[in-house]
């Protein structure tokens, strides 16, 4: 929840079993504004929903009557669908990075300068990185493994 309460909380997020590292605030939205839909708007805005959602999952309302069972297993239900919906949104944000990646490379194959290639490889490795997506054994379709570039 920490990480949720400030846009630099969560750029010095750090989770070493997800492979996140932490980083400068700076960078987190250079590299968010490079490679993703709204840029790092989107990102602040998706911290901001997961902030509340926790916050009011744990907020005691005052109630008049007693909880039932059936109104704990309703407010499960919902924040279960809450999750759901934020996995979603973390899937569909990373299936598009991935697309901007390899259309990114698709460009820079054709590109006639080698220096530029290089550039967008090491940047590349770079982004996946960041992303923890490099430690994942994934090949894009229109790859073979031989000439997969990390």
């Amino acid at each position: 929840m920490i990480a949720l309460k400030s846009q630099s909380g969560l750029a010095k997020l750090a989770v070493s079993e997800a492979f996140i590292s932490p980083m400068s605030l700076n960078t987190l939205k250079n590299r968010a504004n490079d490679i993703l839909p709204g840029g790092f708007t989107t990102i602040d805005h998706l911290r901001r929903q997961a902030a509340k959602a926790i916050h009011d999952s744990t907020v005691v309302k005052p109630s008049s009557s007693s909880i039932t069972k059936q109104d704990l297993k309703d407010k499960i239900k919902a924040q279960e669908r809450t999750i759901s919906q934020l996995w979603d949104e973390i899937a569909l944000v990373t299936n598009v990075f991935r697309e901007s990646v390899t259309l990114a490379q698709q460009f820079a194959e054709k590109c006639p300068d080698p220096a530029d290639l290089i550039l967008f490889k090491k940047r590349r490795r770079e982004l996946l990185l960041m992303f923890s997506l490099s430690k994942r054994p994934q090949t894009p379709l229109h790859e073979s493994p031989s000439n997969a570039e990390g």
